[in-house]
């Protein structure tokens, strides 16, 4: 199997792309691999089908696409997934990938809008992972989260700057062509794009209540 240096929890969404373009301004396009895990929500076919036109767009030919087999997953308001134990096992999932690629750091692409709670939490999440990780494998790879503590304003922010292709990434909870612009997702994508003065062309013609 390949070797690569960055390992990347890709989703399709907001957070992904503007992981990846980060990452892409510091590392190579030939060392970094995106992993896809499939959670089971509705907008997952969508979502897939986003993660595969980003890696695309950035040439990002280390693709992997797995499914996550989740009962009782759900989606708050916050955008994350829900559901018993997923993060951890998301984590798992990848720390194994990385250390079968021999990969230095997982990026996880995590974004809590400032709430301090979860972001502790998510911290102390990525940590446990790294320490069994550690218990079997003296270089295990580290867990960076360089977008935990932005704000959704800091987060549109940061990827004007990067300049990514916002029409490729999908917020939506639902699946279709266009997102529906009324779900908790697609309500707090708007709002972080009008904060930021940054027009989404993936929401500016759908009707937001």
């Amino acid at each position: 199997m390949a070797t690569t240096e960055v390992l990347i929890l890709h989703s399709g969404g907001l957070r992904s792309l503007i992981s990846l373009a980060s990452a892409l301004t510091q590392t190579d396009v030939s060392d970094i691999a995106l992993l896809h895990l499939r959670e089971g929500r509705v907008g997952g076919a969508t979502r897939a089908a986003r993660a595969k036109k980003q890696a695309e767009h950035y040439k990002v030919d280390h693709y992997i696409d797995l499914p996550l087999l989740q009962m009782h997953l759900s989606s708050k308001a916050a955008g994350e997934p829900q559901g018993t134990l997923i993060r951890p096992r998301m984590l798992m999932i990848a720390m194994s990938h990385a250390l079968s690629l021999k990969a230095k750091r997982i990026i996880w692409p995590t974004q809590l809008n400032g709430d301090h709670t979860l972001v502790g939490r998510a911290l102390e999440q990525a940590m446990l992972v790294e320490h069994i990780s550690e218990l079997e494998h003296e270089a295990a790879p580290r867990i960076a989260t360089p977008l935990l503590e932005l704000t959704d304003k800091q987060l549109i922010e940061l990827g004007g700057q990067l300049n990514v292709p916002w029409e490729l990434a999908w917020s939506c909870e639902l699946h279709g062509e266009q997102p529906c612009g009324m779900c908790n997702s697609c309500v707090r994508r708007h709002k972080a794009f009008e904060l930021a003065g940054i027009i989404d062309p993936a929401l500016k013609s759908q009707p937001v209540h």
